[in-house]
């Protein structure tokens, strides 16, 4: 994560405050425990598109004592921290001997000066059904993903109405729990679903995303409803997982949210958008061929940054990589459906680099001669274009370089019909090697 601090980062274990007691000062701050440094980072957690960007704040707290080794950080019930210090002046394994320290291990709790937790003992296994669902409107996020969880366990259907009607509401800041809840109970079905991806909060209609994904088919109703999500959301996390569940669905399903997303104006803007785009077209490439091409007969996406740069070369990359009748047909197919010859020049430069380091295969006559002209445009010599495509008929300067080679070889000491070579003038260092 890029992060604006001091540099020193090595944490152990990292934890979003998301409790009661210190909710004013440290609320959705992440923090952070460094024992090499002796000290906790406070955090702020700002989103930067679909992912965070970090700048630390003042740290919770720090310590000159060189025995301070934090290793962990939880949010506990009573919304205080609780923090594990290994203590020991050794943290690392640099010496094999065990003289660790085995008994001044700490757990300290950070709670605010002027503030002393009130929580009573509780057993949340207990409790009746209806007082967890109660918890699930909680200040501590610890109880509303405990009671959650509870409810799952329990497999408590007896609430799910009540579950149902929480998850449902615009107007609840903690409907994402009660989403976590009503897909331990199975309640997800399609009417809920297609009411959840119109919710306000953007991380209901994710995780809905999310967990649609995961059934791998869906109805048309629900596709179309996914599709239209992916071309009209305004929040980045949404549009990714979008893209990240279509990679699951059948290609028709996963195409057409693909086909969205790729035409959103601010599709280039986002740093893993692109990115997601191409892992749910790759994951069509070879299974559904014919598809992924009909997705490339639309003229729009021709002309595309996003399109130009993860999808039209990296397609004929990944088709040249497999190999064999199909896919070469498929690079031969994309090259007549490219527009203009930038997208030409992608679709070339994609084969080509199929074949990186190594020597290019037979190709078809469809492909074999804007290859040679590509090849010929970038490669430094005739001989460079002959080795590369495997040609047997190599020109005249190749017999010359190889008389020169052998030449050469003689007063080296290489043996060229043996494979390696041996340092003359005796002496202790004489020796064979591989060539």
């Amino acid at each position: 994560m890029e992060t604006k601090g001091d540099g020193k980062r090595f944490s152990q274990a990292i934890c979003v405050y998301d409790g009661d007691l210190m909710a004013d000062t440290l609320g959705g701050r992440y923090i952070a425990a460094n024992s090499l440094q002796n000290m906790i980072y406070v955090s702020q957690l700002i989103p930067a598109t679909s992912t965070y960007r970090a700048e630390d704040e003042p740290p919770l707290l720090t310590s000159t004592d060189r025995w301070f080794r934090p290793v962990d950080c939880k949010v506990a019930p009573d919304g205080g921290i609780y923090l594990a210090d290994w203590y020991d002046t050794r943290l690392s394994h640099v010496r094999p001997v065990d003289d660790w320290h085995k008994t001044s291990g700490r757990i300290y709790r950070i709670r605010p000066e002027d503030k002393k937790p009130a929580l009573k003992p509780f057993d949340l296994h207990t409790l009746p059904a209806s007082d967890l669902v109660a918890k699930l409107d909680h200040p501590n996020r610890w109880f509303r993903q405990q009671a959650a969880l509870e409810l799952g366990w329990r497999k408590e259907s007896s609430v799910l109405a009540a579950v149902k009607a929480k998850a449902l509401d615009p107007k609840n800041a903690h409907a994402f729990d009660a989403l976590s809840a009503l897909l331990m109970l199975g309640g997800l079905d399609e009417e809920t679903a297609l009411d959840l991806l119109r919710h306000p909060d953007p991380y209901v209609r994710r995780w809905t995303v999310h967990s649609l994904g995961d059934r791998g088919n869906l109805s048309t109703q629900t596709v179309a409803a996914m599709k239209q999500l992916a071309t009209t959301d305004p929040h980045p996390e949404v549009r990714t997982q979008l893209v990240s569940s279509a990679k699951r669905l059948p290609a028709e399903a996963c195409l057409a949210i693909t086909h969205a997303s790729l035409l959103r104006p601010d599709a280039a803007e986002d740093a893993r958008l692109p990115l997601m785009i191409w892992w749910a077209v790759e994951s069509k490439a070879v299974s559904d061929r014919e598809a992924v091409l009909a997705l490339l007969k639309d003229d729009q996406l021709w002309n595309l940054p996003v399109a130009q740069k993860q999808v039209i070369s990296h397609l004929a990359q990944r088709w040249a990589m497999a190999g064999g009748p199909e896919n070469y047909d498929a690079c031969a197919k994309l090259l007549t459906l490219a527009k203009g010859e930038k997208n030409r020049s992608l679709v070339v430069e994609g084969i080509a680099a199929a074949f990186e380091g190594g020597k290019m295969p037979e190709l078809p006559p469809a492909i074999q001669e804007p290859m040679q002209a590509f090849l010929k445009s970038r490669l430094d010599t005739d001989l460079s274009l002959a080795v590369k495509a495997g040609n047997a008929e190599l020109p005249p300067s190749a017999d010359d370089c190889a008389g020169q080679d052998r030449a050469n070889g003689e007063t080296r000491g290489i043996d060229p019909g043996a494979g390696r070579y041996r340092q003359r003038g005796g002496g202790a260092r004489n020796a064979e090697h591989s060539e």
